[in-house]
């Protein structure tokens, strides 16, 4: 697609990347392919005769509503189930805002050539977002950490959980400057993102 985009006469690519986690990890951690392989998508882009810049999209808020959605267990209590420690911040995003964080490449594609966009509502922890629940919902909600048994997640995503264990926990997601680069990236913006007790609200009802 980059060498079509060059082939084409295209001036610019806005490219949504994530880390290179073996890398990052160095090579700690091998099996997050999904982030490795746009990592180095970005790379070769670089080394291109065509001016980029770079969309990093944290863990979507929407995959709440669906792989990691509160679920019921034996003793009537919803429980909250992902692979990180329960205190530990991942970086959230509701994937609506996209548009509010590639605006300022669209509006000033010089100043933001080769600039890569951190782009997170906030790093947030297990126990936060439960509070945040709690807040808007009114239900309280016990954590189990997902690879550990009771977390009611189908076998298959605990296997791919697994394999990317220690990501958030070790590394925060984005690596040793990514709150740093969040914080960058929310300053060059207009419009502020949807919150985590925003995102609770309006996918109500949960339970």
């Amino acid at each position: 697609m980059a060498d079509a985009a060059v082939a084409a006469g295209a001036e610019y690519i806005i490219w949504s990347s994530l880390p290179n986690v073996t890398a990052m990890t160095k090579g700690a951690i091998t099996s997050v392919k999904h982030f490795d392989s746009k990592a180095e998508v970005e790379t070769y882009i670089r080394a291109l005769p065509i001016k980029s810049a770079f969309y990093l999209p944290a863990m979507y808020m929407q995959m709440m509503t669906s792989m990691f959605r509160p679920k019921p267990n034996d003793q009537g209590e919803f429980t909250f189930s992902v692979s990180w420690g329960e205190d530990k911040p991942c970086p959230l995003i509701d994937i609506t805002d996209t548009g509010k964080f590639v605006a300022p490449i669209l509006l000033y594609p010089d100043k933001y050539e080769g600039k890569s966009f951190t782009a997170a509502t906030a790093f947030i922890t297990p126990r936060e977002m439960i509070e945040g629940w709690k807040k808007v919902t009114g239900k309280d909600l016990k954590f189990v950490q997902a690879t550990s048994g009771g977390s009611g997640l189908p076998s298959e995503v605990l296997k791919m959980l697994k394999g990317g264990a220690g990501l958030i926990d070790d590394y925060q997601y984005y690596g040793p400057t990514g709150q740093k680069d969040l914080q960058w990236t929310l300053a060059q913006m207009d419009d502020a993102p949807t919150t985590w007790e925003k995102f609770v609200e309006v996918n109500k009802p949960w339970f």
